[in-house]
């Protein structure tokens, strides 16, 4: 799953002068260990520069990049990653329980948004997953270059949307906070 994920900042101008290396740095070991789990591959979006259609043709070649980098290849996990994520998951385990519920509704809601529909390999899918008042809708606006999701306002339920973006078919599914 690491080598498939990529961290994806939101409301990058809330930093300021501060670099996303920096954040990252100062933000605490949590955050450290979720971006080097993700083999140290992580996006900034800025939200209030929406215009600024690079930062999404980045990000889409990041993506790209970390799918050519596995080749395709199924995950197997290690012996000490498997360890490693027991004690993790050991520690979260009250959150996790909490959250359940909440994401079965998520998978389920999911994929009754795609049942039915082809999908191309040209084609790319971005589930945006995060806290509440996180930025997920706003970065769905962004990846999508208009305003599709509302934002400033509690996502109840998942919103697909689809677009253009730099000449591929993207569907972008913003989903409810935890």
């Amino acid at each position: 799953v690491w080598r498939h994920t990529i961290v994806l900042f939101t409301s990058g101008d809330w930093l300021g002068d501060t670099t996303i290396e920096q954040h990252i740095e100062t933000e605490g070991k949590a955050l450290q260990w979720l971006v080097e789990k993700c083999g140290n591959r992580y996006h900034v979006l800025n939200n209030e520069n929406r215009g600024d259609g690079t930062q999404v043709t980045e990000l889409l070649e990041k993506i790209e990049e970390m799918v050519a980098g596995h080749g395709g290849c199924h995950y197997e996990m290690e012996r000490m990653l498997l360890q490693e994520v027991e004690e993790k998951r050991r520690t979260v385990e009250e959150r996790v329980e909490q959250r359940m519920t909440k994401v079965q509704k998520q998978r389920k809601a999911l994929r009754a948004l795609f049942e039915g529909e082809e999908h191309r390999l040209s084609e790319l899918r971005i589930v945006l997953l995060g806290e509440r008042a996180s930025g997920k809708s706003s970065a769905g606006n962004t990846i999508l270059g208009r305003e599709e999701f509302e934002s400033g306002i509690r996502t109840a339920q998942c919103v697909k949307r689809q677009g253009e973006v730099a000449g591929r078919q993207v569907t972008v599914v913003d989903t409810p906070g935890w």
